[in-house]
């Protein structure tokens, strides 16, 4: 388990027993939710000592009022140990203060220490910030339109990776970063043209503007904080209409090992899985692909309807149809096969039934699949039935049914 050290927020009161450090548990739950430990990261006189930051595998620097001194050691510490951090709101703000001091201290052949030129470049009236507007309306929620905006992703960055090229985001500041230092990518921009909205040094230190811990759409950046290798790592998003020739392409390599005898999946090309069942699943929202090094390796359906058949199946669990998960149409690049991606689509899946609040996961597999069938024993699902059916237009299906409950 990835222990992320979650750099804290500050509230600087007059009376200095009222300022305080906090952490939210937005972030706390996103972690957890990710697999990983989260783990709060206290600061001392404005600094995090050595020691702490040893204890993590990576950092998430969320929110708040100022850029304190720990946020600049921490990138530094990030930056010399070659582990992730991802920057949220002041978080990327204090990567993109980071790398124009540092942009600063060559230009002047400066000797001193950056936390030292930071304070001399505030005095010195250098901003590193300029305000903006609409981007913070109350009520602060994710679930208020005023709060909603669009933003553009640079497809040639490694945020696309993560997240969608157009976005629908949560806003929450009142300033925006000026022009970054030149060793920075911009990754994102605002629907205003203007505010900068996601930035990135390198594929282990990305920062992003908005709040991606209030939309579950998202989660694939906190998945980045516990990838285990960040080249092979598999990313999840909502797929797009940008993706359909790729999944039509896994589809096809699919049916034609099917037909060349090396795989028994039971589908039959041109009659399931086609294009339509993509289009369909993208009209639903509800089909996701599954990315490592900027190719999708594989896509799922994910939602709470269950095949007319299961009404068929002897279910060892009574439970309400919005407590059920249900998975469908996984697949897997068939070029891409033994590298673990089947098992990183399972435990997606999973978490998002989770996250969806729901207790019980339902899945099926032809009789005849029997690789399908070792994996999802493996994981702990139970066939608890065989029912024969026509299955999305197959005849002389016999359907095999699965179930696991979740603690």
């Amino acid at each position: 388990m990835k222990k992320i050290g979650i750099v804290p927020g500050v509230r600087l009161k007059p009376d200095w027993y009222e300022g305080e450090y906090f952490f939210k548990d937005t972030f706390i739950s996103r972690i957890k939710e990710v697999g990983g430990l989260p783990i709060g990261l206290i600061s001392c006189h404005g600094f995090i000592t050595d020691e702490q930051l040893d204890l993590c595998d990576a950092f998430l620097m969320q929110g708040g009022q100022r850029i304190m001194p720990y946020h600049l050691q921490v990138i530094e510490y990030a930056l010399k140990h070659d582990k992730p951090l991802l920057g949220i709101c002041l978080g990327m703000q204090a990567i993109h203060t980071y790398f124009i001091v540092e942009e600063q201290r060559k230009a002047r052949n400066y000797q001193g220490n950056i936390l030292d030129l930071y304070e001399q470049m505030k005095r010195e009236k250098y901003y590193f910030l300029e305000p903006v507007e609409n981007h913070n309306s109350p009520p602060q929620t994710c679930y208020e339109d005023e709060n909603i905006h669009s933003i553009t992703v640079n497809s040639s960055s490694f945020l696309s990776k993560l997240i969608p090229l157009e976005c629908e985001v949560a806003s929450r500041h009142n300033y925006r970063i000026t022009k970054p230092a030149e060793c920075i990518t911009i990754s994102a921009i605002s629907d205003d043209g203007v505010t900068i909205e996601g930035i990135e040094y390198s594929p282990k230190m990305i920062g992003v503007q908005f709040h991606p811990e209030l939309n579950q759409d998202y989660i694939s950046l906190f998945q980045f904080l516990t990838a285990d290798n960040h080249s092979d790592s598999v990313l999840f998003r909502h797929a797009t209409e940008t993706d359909i020739s790729r999944i039509c392409e896994i589809y096809n390599s699919i049916h034609s090992q099917e037909e060349a005898g090396k795989c028994s999946t039971g589908w039959i090309r041109d009659v399931y899985p086609t294009i339509d069942t993509v289009k369909m699943a993208l009209d639903r929202k509800d089909i996701y692909v599954g990315e490592s090094n900027g190719i999708i390796v594989g896509s799922m359906i994910l939602n709470h309807t269950q095949m007319d058949c299961y009404k068929d199946g002897a279910w060892e669990h009574n439970c309400p149809d919005n407590s059920i998960y249900v998975m469908h149409t996984l697949v897997i690049d068939p070029a891409l096969s033994h590298k673990g991606y089947g098992s990183a689509f399972v435990k997606y899946y999973e978490e998002s039934a989770k996250n969806n609040h729901c207790t019980e996961l339902r899945i099926d597999t032809q009789e005849k699949n029997a690789r399908a069938r070792a994996m999802y024993k493996k994981y702990g699902y139970k066939e608890i039935d065989i029912v024969p059916c026509v299955f999305n237009g197959i005849p002389n299906v016999k359907l095999v049914l699965l179930e696991k409950i979740l603690p």
